[in-house]
């Protein structure tokens, strides 16, 4: 008569390493998942950070208000510049925002971009930049500190 009592360890003790290993895996791709898109995101911070484009002037006519947005130093090899978002403020604090295809120089220090935005009463102008990324993703960015009043 054999012992079936011994086999039946042995078996027991490689199910359960095998249910370790195997919960192992399924934790680590999930911790590798959640890395890998923090990393994406901090990406796309650093390159906002990097491109600086930021109000220059705010020119009120009669029937309409023109912007102009500079870009600064800096820059990111990782990002294009793919559009600029202008928001307008009105004296009693609401806000319209336009958003402008760049023209082609806004991507070197130097240049700018306008937009014309119809209907006055505006007191103040910011900016936003949207970037595409190295990986073909894209980013809306905070609008930049800098605030131009209109006169």
């Amino acid at each position: 008569m054999r012992n079936n009592k011994a086999q039946s360890d042995v078996v027991s003790t490689v199910l359960i390493i095998l249910l370790v290993v195997a919960a192992v895996a399924i934790i680590g791709a999930i911790i590798l998942n959640v890395v890998n898109k923090g990393g994406s995101s901090v990406s796309g911070a650093t390159a906002c950070q990097a491109v600086d484009i930021h109000p220059t002037a705010c020119n009120l006519g009669a029937s309409q208000t023109t912007a102009i947005a500079q870009r600064g130093s800096g820059g990111s090899t990782d990002a294009t510049v793919s559009s600029i978002t202008f928001i307008f403020t009105k004296s009693d604090g609401t806000t319209v925002t336009n958003v402008s295809a760049p023209i082609a120089n806004i991507g070197t220090v130097g240049g700018t971009s306008s937009v014309v935005q119809v209907n006055g009463g505006f007191t103040q102008v910011e900016t936003a930049a949207t970037l595409t990324l190295s990986d073909g993703s894209s980013k809306t960015c905070d609008p930049s500190t800098v605030q131009v009043s209109c006169n």
